[in-house]
């Protein structure tokens, strides 16, 4: 429902918004709104209506079978970074669809001149792998239709409480139809890892798993052959998508080695992909799931792969003005991506009206002095510094820190505290500082005496005021210990991407390529699993996320709770995907501050003003529910590792 939901938006949206150029500034990235975002009439897409829709699925269904094969074959044997795919439209190319609300590409702003450097990644395109032609036009064709027939139930609220259709209980469906189909049968998929394509060599090489194999699991949990088991019959197709019904396989499990099995539908089998593509853009793929083997006879996924793929585009290939993901910047560390972050922070100061908190300093502060190459360290008392700015360190400890502050060397620490004896990620948070231009920056293992109960005490209960009245947060989400950091190359074991087409709304080609980044849709970062940093991170006003994939700006004027805009990023992509562990960017102390109003003399929420309450209160069961699925080192710190955000909601709900 909620698809359909998010497609109908598309249908009625009338002037949908395009992605944001590369070559904007720093200055219009963060403090122009996407919906205020100017389109020029000629990138405005046509909204599809019923009639479109109609004429469009006729013409799709028709051109179904033959509709991957380029007009020129030869047009995409060169390196695709170089290219620009120029192909004549076919019978298909102008389906009226709306690109609908894209998100902007987490593309590089930087005010420094040097450009930001990406991963440097042979990609790989050939002759054989150009048929693999991503087309997701005529899946979204359909999804419309589907949410056009079921507008009547959706307006009168009774969708789901009709009686099945004559033969719904049938195992019918066409999983072709369920993601991206590619007119490349499993005999050329062989032929053409023989030949020496490096996409088709890679699938080949792959551990692939059978449907039987994935129902046997899924019969474990559910009954997925009673038709009449409403649940278990819609996991029959959907059981190849769910990562936890993927029995071990075999290493020789191999699509080459399977090959006497499929030996009579050796021609008929064809490639297949399931694609994510997130909420905003039916078309923006973000990652390949998988790639399966699509048997025609029985119109099911016989085989499936157990890797997946991101996938990412150019800003000058003619897909960028669909797919959001853009190459990952090697070097977060590097002058350029340094100058970037000092950007986000003096365009935020600027041109928004995000505040700190103006709540209690913290007792000590690190002050920071010299130069970047030449940095030097002491432990100052805001008593003697006064209310400076300061930033803050959230970061995973990944066991003891032999440098941290004691009543055995505070003395020594307010002289002099050596960088060179501190875990990289201290180094990479001072280099930082440097870069932002702050020279005071507050960390827990140095900041608060460790070995005294009082005092953590007493700065624990600071925490809310602490980070909400730091100048900016920096989050090393990447590094799952202080020994790590978080500044140096990205993915440096990646060496390789496939490029492959992609079919654009229009019906030109574009290309997208693929890598091998590891993970899931759902994968937390490190600092996601640690239940400390949580309230770190929701109590702070502007954050600088170090992530795996990108550096992230946050600040409450692009902060948000839902699947939207967040912020600015050096690459990939702006927006977060959210998992069990990250439910929520920050708290939304609007909302929490409206509830307030709502509570009456005997502290019950008036009937009038129920629903901001309940939403509020909605806000702390999602906090509860992502505090619960982290894990702290010692389980008597559950109470205090949450207990900022309880000193919030208790101050700001009166409650």
């Amino acid at each position: 429902v909620a698809l359909m939901l998010s497609l109908s938006e598309l249908r009625h949206q009338k002037s949908p918004v395009t992605s944001s150029s590369h070559s904007d500034s720093a200055h219009q990235q963060t403090s122009k709104s996407p919906n205020h975002m100017h389109v020029p009439p000629e990138q405005q897409a046509v909204t599809a209506n019923a009639s479109d829709v109609d004429a469009n699925l006729h013409t799709l269904e028709a051109s179904d079978h033959d509709r991957d094969e380029p007009k020129d074959p030869e047009a995409v044997t060169m390196p695709r970074e170089t290219q620009t795919i120029q192909q004549t439209p076919e019978t298909i190319d102008h389906v009226q669809i709306s690109p609908g609300k894209q998100r902007a590409p987490g593309s590089p702003q930087s005010c420094s001149d040097e450009p930001i450097e990406t991963l440097a990644i042979e990609t790989h395109s050939c002759k054989l792998c150009s048929k693999v032609i991503v087309d997701l036009r005529a899946e979204y064709v359909r999804s419309l239709m589907v949410l056009h027939d079921l507008q009547p139930q959706l307006k009168n609220g009774t969708l789901g409480n009709e009686e099945p259709k004559h033969g719904a209980n049938k195992d019918d469906d066409d999983m072709s139809t369920q993601g991206a189909l590619f007119n490349v049968t499993y005999r050329e998929l062989c032929d053409g890892a023989d030949a020496g394509c490096h996409l088709f060599k890679t699938l080949m090489g792959d551990k692939w798993i059978s449907r039987e194999a994935i129902h046997a699991t899924a019969r474990k949990e559910l009954d997925i052959d009673n038709p009449s088991n409403k649940l278990g019959w819609a996991f029959r197709d959907s059981s190849l998508r769910c990562e936890r019904w993927l029995p071990e396989v075999h290493a020789a499990n191999t699509l080459l080695n399977l090959r006497p099995i499929l030996a009579d539908s050796i021609d008929t089998c064809r490639l297949w992909a399931s694609t994510y593509q997130g909420p905003g853009n039916p078309l923006d793929i973000e990652f390949i799931q998988f790639f399966g083997l699509w048997d025609p006879a029985s119109r099911k996924i016989v085989y499936r792969a157990r890797n997946s793929f991101q996938v990412f585009t150019h800003a000058e290939d003619l897909s960028s003005s669909t797919i959001s993901n853009r190459p990952i910047a090697k070097y977060p560390g590097s002058t350029s991506n340094l100058a970037l972050y000092s950007s986000w922070l003096d365009a935020c100061q600027r041109d928004h009206k995000c505040t700190n908190m103006r709540g209690e300093m913290p007792t000590r502060l690190l002050e920071i002095t010299g130069t970047p190459e030449s940095s030097f360290l002491r432990l100052r008392m805001s008593a003697d510094t006064g209310r400076v700015n300061f930033a803050a360190l959230s970061y995973c400890w990944g066991g003891e820190q032999p440098g941290k502050l004691s009543e055995r060397n505070i003395a020594e620490y307010a002289k002099s505290i050596s960088l060179r004896e501190q875990p990289p990620t201290l180094r990479d948070a001072v280099r930082v500082c440097h870069a932002i231009g702050h020279r005071y920056l507050w960390t827990d293992a140095l900041c608060i005496l460790q070995d005294n109960t009082n005092d953590k005490s007493l700065e624990i209960a600071k925490m809310p005021s602490i980070y909400g009245s730091a100048i900016v947060t920096l989050i090393a989400a990447r590094s799952t210990s202080a020994s790590q950091g978080f500044l140096g190359e990205s993915f440096p074991e990646l060496k390789e991407g496939f490029s492959i087409p992609y079919r654009c709304t229009d019906g030109q080609l574009g290309s997208i390529v693929l890598v091998q980044l590891g993970g899931s849709i759902k994968s937390a970062e490190p600092i996601d699993e640690r239940g400390w940093t949580l309230q770190e991170r929701l109590c702070s006003s502007r954050i600088i996320e170090f992530g795996s994939r990108r550096t992230r700006w946050i600040c409450p004027k692009t902060r948000s709770r839902h699947y939207v805009h967040e912020g600015s990023a050096d690459g990939w992509r702006k927006t977060t995907n959210y998992n069990d562990k990250r439910k929520t960017e920050g708290l939304d102390l609007e909302n929490i501050r409206t509830a307030k109003a709502c509570i009456d003399f005997y502290g019950r929420p008036r009937n009038s003003r129920i629903q901001d309450y309940t939403e509020a209160i909605r806000h702390w069961e999602d906090i509860c529910r992502t505090f619960t699925q982290r894990a702290l080192t010692l389980s008597s710190d559950r109470t205090l590792a949450v207990s900022s955000i309880v000193q919030i909601f208790t101050e700001l709900l009166g409650n």
